[in-house]
């Protein structure tokens, strides 16, 4: 969540975050921690989510931050630590740990395409993480921490991420100054996914956005956060075009 100090349309942070989860699972198939909306007496509104690093008996599995993951702390790296980074860094980790590197690539990009559509702004470094399964293989954990922070920053950064190193040179980020589907093309070449691969990733969203529209309707955010949000996600479709496929 994003830092207190900047908050707007506080009373609503449970409503959005569990909004932006179930739009996450229910219209992208996203892997995500499961969770929901519960309410007190008063009708105060509360997030719970369920620990995924937790075993049946109790024990814990292995669970690394991408922070972790590239020794970033606060003492190495400042305060700003888990913003230090970019996305394509994160998957050269995954091709380095991840035995199926190719098919956790794909969620990663998709995840990263996600959090720009709905303009979730704080997808830093400790909000991406690798679980370390039974067998000692490595696999991308759950989405988590899914929000779209521009509610309540309203003036904050699209993304916590550069997309890559030098992306801001990009011909579309000079002409426009915000990424566009040129931008989101090369992140993915650089990450070794196959352009048809990302074509689909990148036109599901435009494909699916009465879907999106749908749930939004039907969340328990207020009347005008509602048209904020939905606003916000058909501008970010925008932004990423349809790709060729």
């Amino acid at each position: 969540m994003p830092p207190a100090r900047h908050l707007v349309h506080v009373a609503e942070v449970p409503e959005n975050e569990h909004l932006t989860m179930q739009i996450a699972k229910q219209v992208f198939k996203i892997d995500t921690a499961i969770n929901g909306l519960v309410f007190f007496k008063d009708g105060e509104p509360a997030y719970i989510t369920k620990r995924f690093d937790v075993k049946p008996d109790g024990t814990k599995y292995m669970q690394e931050d991408f922070a972790q993951l590239t020794n970033r702390t606060r003492y190495s790296h400042g305060e700003a630590f888990k913003y230090s980074g970019t996305y394509e860094e994160i998957g050269g980790l995954i091709k380095r740990y991840v035995a199926a590197a190719i098919p956790a690539l794909e969620r990663f990009f998709q995840l990263v395409v996600f959090n720009y559509v709905i303009s979730n702004g704080d997808a830093h470094l400790k909000n991406f993480s690798l679980l370390r399964n039974d067998s000692g293989e490595y696999t991308l954990s759950p989405a988590y921490d899914l929000i779209s922070t521009v509610i309540h920053t309203p003036h904050e950064a699209d993304t916590a991420l550069d997309l890559y190193h030098g992306d801001i040179n990009s011909p579309y980020y000079q002409a426009y100054g915000h990424y566009g589907l040129a931008d989101f093309m090369e992140l993915a070449r650089r990450l070794g996914i196959l352009d048809n691969r990302a074509d689909r990733i990148i036109n599901q969203f435009a494909a699916r956005h009465k879907d999106i529209m749908e749930l939004i309707e039907q969340s328990f955010l207020s009347m005008p956060v509602k048209k904020l949000y939905a606003s916000n996600v058909t501008d970010k479709i925008g932004r990423i075009g349809i790709a060729r496929g």
